[in-house]
């Protein structure tokens, strides 16, 4: 995430609970760098079929997955945020950051320690309606993306059977309005 542990220690409510964690999963998996502490995190939620990758390549995926624009929040996700969490991060920073992170997990600590309310989830403050606009975009953005899947894949054909393809074999704004 781009901290150290330093850095977690000073940012948590509860950075006992943290340590005593940390101390568990470093007797259990022996981890005592956060190049182990990375690769442990890798084998148990991303790796597929045993396969390990270098360093430096997790670190970057790590980062890609939870610091990436697909995590944006939106200028009311950053508002509610920072609101529930009591947190002074500037609303024009819409995306989620490391803070983001430690803050939930404190949150969540203090509400296992029964501090803290829980969110009534049939609450209509707890309710997004969006519009009819928000939907179509979503919807447009998927069929550009199914759109730019088959132009890859068209070409990348074209280039091992070593051909030329043309406009047609990419498809038409019919396809495209197919994917919608």
């Amino acid at each position: 995430m781009g901290l150290d542990l330093r850095e977690i220690i000073e940012n948590a409510c509860y950075p006992e609970i943290f340590l005593s964690f940390l101390l568990v999963i470093r007797i259990k998996k022996k981890i005592g760098s956060k190049e182990n502490a990375i690769l442990e995190f890798y084998k148990k939620f991303a790796c597929v079929g045993g396969d390990l990758l270098v360093y430096e390549y997790l670190c970057k995926e790590l980062q890609k997955k939870f610091f990436h624009q697909r995590c944006e929040l939106g200028q009311l996700g950053r508002r509610n945020m920072n609101r529930r969490l009591n947190l002074d991060i500037p609303q024009n920073n819409t995306f989620l950051v490391p803070r983001d992170i430690l803050a939930a997990a404190d949150h969540l600590i203090a509400l296992k320690f029964g501090m803290g309310t829980l969110d009534d989830m049939n609450h209509l403050q707890n309710k997004r309606i969006r519009s009819v606009a928000d939907l179509l975009q979503d919807q447009f953005g998927l069929a550009l993306v199914r759109f730019e899947n088959v132009v890859k894949s068209t070409i990348c054909g074209a280039i091992r059977h070593k051909l030329i393809p043309t406009s047609s074999e990419f498809g038409n704004f019919n396809s495209l309005n197919n994917y919608v």
